[in-house]
């Protein structure tokens, strides 16, 4: 990926003088959006982020032109580990074979897809009262179809390798940003700096607290430790102490049926004596976000 290996150096400025002078502004006004996938960009994301924060519409004029972020490396480092989450998702999906699922239920995701059953992605009506009897019959075919046999190997294992890129660089560009004495418009501030993302109470920019921070590289700890291999994670049905390698998971892809993984017997094959992962301590990581993990961890990486 041309973007991976653009931003791969950045890692060696951390802790130097060039890592701390590195800034530039982007302007989220000139980001926009084709959310319809009709070819036409949308709103701005400037104005999408000012509705977001409860604007009244009589000030959402001019809103193209605001919210300028001074990024800096720690931005850069959190650019570089989204995209590598976003190809170890593809690179995960990729390799299985997953053509049949695609054909049949493709319109359950896009507006036009392009599949050999093109009327399936046809309005139709609703015949089951209230109920959309179409979507009903893809959201049941798309469960029953997702038996993938493995396509290509290599893709799995390069998963792997992406997704604890992703951990490696959520770790880097925290060090980075809490290393940062400056205050400016930050994407991702530190306790100690102001943000520009909203969502805070009264529309008011989201604070960073240092036990979120704490807890969230003690997460990303935790997260290398199980694709690494170091820590199994437990399954409903397994009552002997073993646990899923997620690891071998990538790098010993068997046939993908979402029916035996939920039931059990696909688990069979990675199942380990070893360390657990403790659920009690991703409960009190996720406490420390005050009920809003899911939002953070978005926002994070």
């Amino acid at each position: 990926m041309a973007a991976d290996e653009t931003l791969a150096p950045l890692t060696e400025l951390i802790g130097t003088e060039a890592g701390r002078t590195l800034e530039w502004t982007v302007e989220l006004g000139r980001v926009r959006l084709d959310f319809d996938g009709d070819g036409v960009a949308g709103e701005p994301l400037s104005l999408l982020l000012a509705q977001a924060r409860s604007v009244r519409p009589t000030e959402l004029e001019g809103a193209a032109e605001a919210i300028p972020i001074d990024a800096d490396l720690g931005d850069a480092l959190w650019l570089r580990g989204y995209l590598n989450l976003v190809t170890a998702t593809l690179d995960a999906f990729l390799a299985y074979d997953a053509r049949e699922a695609w054909d049949a239920t493709a319109q359950l995701f896009f507006p036009r897809p392009i599949t050999s059953i093109p009327y399936l992605a046809e309005p139709s009506e609703p015949r089951l009262g209230g109920f959309d009897a179409a979507l009903l019959a893809d959201v049941i075919a798309l469960i029953h179809l997702i038996d993938f046999p493995v396509l290509d190997a290599d893709r799995a294992a390069a998963a792997l390798t992406r997704l604890r890129t992703t951990v490696a660089m959520s770790q880097a560009s925290w060090r980075a940003i809490l290393a940062e004495t400056d205050d400016g418009r930050e994407w991702l501030p530190n306790p100690s700096q102001s943000g520009v993302v909203p969502g805070g109470p009264g529309g008011a920019a989201l604070a960073v607290e240092e036990e979120m921070v704490t807890s969230w590289l003690e997460l990303m700890d935790e997260l290398d430790a199980i694709l690494a291999g170091e820590r199994l994670v437990p399954y409903w049905r397994v009552t002997d102490g073993r646990g899923v390698n997620v690891r071998r998971v990538f790098t010993e892809p068997r046939p993908l049926d979402l029916i035996l993984w939920i039931q059990g017997a696909a688990v069979q094959p990675y199942l380990e004596e070893g360390t657990l992962t403790s659920g009690e301590d991703w409960a009190r990581i996720r406490r420390a976000f005050g009920g809003r993990f899911a939002s953070f961890a978005f926002w994070f990486n």
